[in-house]
């Protein structure tokens, strides 16, 4: 499990730790688990989290988070993510590619998380 926590929300991401094209091929869970705690004693609004990749690995993908209750936290469900199957076959030798979460509203500019994958 990683988390990334700016002192006001925290994303915790458990992530494949190695991605091949075997794994596309197998409907393999890339991200096993994603949920996003609100760390304050007020609701948070309006938050956009989105997935990329670098390389490319992953089609990026956007979540939309109404609200977060103070201290709570919300699971997101909708784990399935698009994997290049191209760049999957065409790779040669293995390399490391990260996996980059963002959040986003009026109150979080912008928070950034990373996750190296193999």
């Amino acid at each position: 499990m990683i988390e990334h926590n700016d002192q006001r929300i925290q994303i915790h991401a458990e992530i494949a730790a190695k991605l091949n094209f075997a794994s596309h091929q197998s409907a393999f869970s890339l991200l096993r688990d994603l949920y996003v705690e609100n760390l304050q004693d007020k609701r948070i609004e309006g938050l956009v989290l989105t997935l990329q990749s670098n390389p490319s690995f992953v089609k990026e993908k956007t979540w939309h988070i109404d609200r977060i209750a103070p201290q709570g936290s919300v699971a997101i469900s909708d784990r399935d993510l698009e994997l290049d199957g191209s760049f999957l076959l065409n790779l040669a030798e293995s390399m490391r590619g990260t996996v980059i979460f963002q959040i986003k509203n009026c109150v979080f500019p912008n928070s950034v998380y990373h996750r190296v994958v193999k």
